[in-house]
């Protein structure tokens, strides 16, 4: 299994009835993300994750290390250039991205901790790549769902420890 540090956000820029299979391109067996939460809230997982992704080509001097190798790719169906997502999908996503950080072991930093470059983190596309993904509306709401991520990660936690052991299946 490849050491995860990175959970990288993005959003399709497209459909949003789009489903995962359905964003294979050609000559890929794969689809580029690991995992896609549609607007209803439903999850999809795609490739294996001990299958390298192809979601993020960082292109920002400092970040040529979040890569497909160390990085889960978790993109969000639609495209919020033009509106913010729906509720069940943000919270969906909040839910997913807080599980695998725990699961993973992915730190618990974002774009605010100057130290998430060296240690791992959770982060927008846009912060990686000069790209406009995961959207601006998603990008106004990043603090949002970065707290909402954080008490997802936490109730993992809190599971885990009743339970004894715990997580996510992926």
């Amino acid at each position: 299994m490849r050491r995860i540090r990175y959970i990288v956000v993005h959003h399709t820029a497209g459909n949003p009835k789009a489903r995962l299979w359905d964003l294979v391109k050609r000559g890929s067996v794969w689809p580029p993300y690991d995992f896609l939460v549609r607007e209803d809230g439903t999850v999809e997982k795609g490739r294996p994750l001990w299958v390298w992704g192809a979601h993020v080509r960082p292109d920002r001097p400092g970040w040529e290390h979040v890569n497909n190798r160390t990085s889960i790719g978790v993109a969000l169906a639609g495209n919020f250039e033009d509106s913010p997502p729906p509720e069940a999908q943000f919270e969906a996503a909040a839910s997913l991205v807080g599980q695998l950080a725990y699961k993973y072991k992915v730190p618990l930093k974002s774009i605010d901790d100057l130290s998430l470059r060296r240690d791992g983190g959770i982060v927008p596309h846009r912060q990686v790549t000069r790209t406009k993904c995961p959207g601006l509306f998603f990008a106004a709401m990043w603090r949002v769902f970065f707290g909402k991520v954080k008490y997802y990660y936490n109730l993992e936690s809190k599971k885990a420890f009743a339970a004894g052991s715990g997580g996510i299946e992926t």
